[in-house]
């Protein structure tokens, strides 16, 4: 079966409503355009991972989208000398999208997404590290289309252990990457489909910060009235009978 690609998750292509001029008129200061950011043909070399794939980015791009990486080119550091830097621990994958998303193209997935089972923790990984990434070098609208793809690819499945450990030991209290995780466990906690006590369990068990935060998000969840709630299928708030769709586990 030929692979289904996701939608392009970019929050900064022109809607049918947005004219260029209305649109720069938002931003402050306005971005300066591609063109000039790679007119002097500086390039710096970044290496990734273990194997340390490298690309060539043109310096002018990099260090204008990034502050972060600007202070490492531009700071007088070793790097600034030798316009080269080396990101040990970060994945190939990931810094490809980051690369894609730096030259202002929108972010994809060319997995299968034609059924659950193509969604596995490898699937989304990249994008949870893609958050992680953006986070630590404080790219916020990065973290955001991060966000926005991980959650496309997830759509009809539950995180794993592995999956919430990976979100908890790399992001703070309260970061929307983990109110994320939270939201859907919650839901399936609540949900009316079969039973999944063993996964709830070891979900809920495998992080003290996430016991406390699934714990208040339920807590929090069951003194909503009716009107409010906001699942669907949600066993606390509906009494009909039904039979809701169930996740596929990762």
């Amino acid at each position: 079966m030929a692979s289904t690609p996701s939608t392009p998750r970019s929050t900064r292509a022109l809607t049918s409503v947005q004219s260029p001029t209305s649109l720069q008129t938002e931003l402050t200061p306005p971005p300066t355009p591609l063109h000039q950011l790679i007119k002097s043909g500086v390039m710096v070399k970044v290496s990734v991972g273990t194997e340390k794939e490298t690309w060539l980015l043109h310096e002018g791009v990099i260090c204008e989208r990034s502050e972060w990486f600007n202070k490492a080119f531009m700071g007088g550091y070793m790097e600034s000398d030798q316009k080269q830097i080396y990101l040990q621990d970060e994945e190939p994958e990931m810094f490809g999208h980051f690369v894609d998303w730096l030259y202002g193209k929108g972010l994809f997935c060319y997995k299968d997404h034609a059924k659950p089972s193509d969604i596995t923790f490898s699937h989304v990984r990249e994008w949870l590290a893609l958050y992680i990434f953006a986070d630590k070098i404080a790219l916020k609208a990065l973290a955001q289309e991060a966000l926005e793809q991980y959650n496309l690819c997830a759509e009809g499945t539950l995180p794993c252990t592995k999956e919430i450990l990976l979100v908890y030991r790399n992001t703070m209290s309260g970061s929307p990457l983990r109110q994320s995780v939270v939201k859907t466990l919650m839901a399936e906690f609540f949900d009316q489909g079969e039973d999944d006590f063993d996964f709830i369990s070891d979900a809920i068990g495998c992080h003290p910060e996430f016991t406390r935060d699934i714990s208040s998000a339920l807590k929090s969840h069951t003194r909503l009235s009716t009107k409010k709630r906001e699942l669907a299928s949600c066993s606390a708030h509906n009494k009909t009978p039904r039979v809701a769709g169930h996740k596929r586990k990762r």
